[in-house]
């Protein structure tokens, strides 16, 4: 499970500083 939220949290991260 952290290995998820640990994903979408950077993947989470990089969308929002692409915008």
């Amino acid at each position: 499970l952290f290995a998820v939220n640990s994903l979408e949290l950077e993947m989470s991260a990089q969308i929002r500083r692409r915008l």
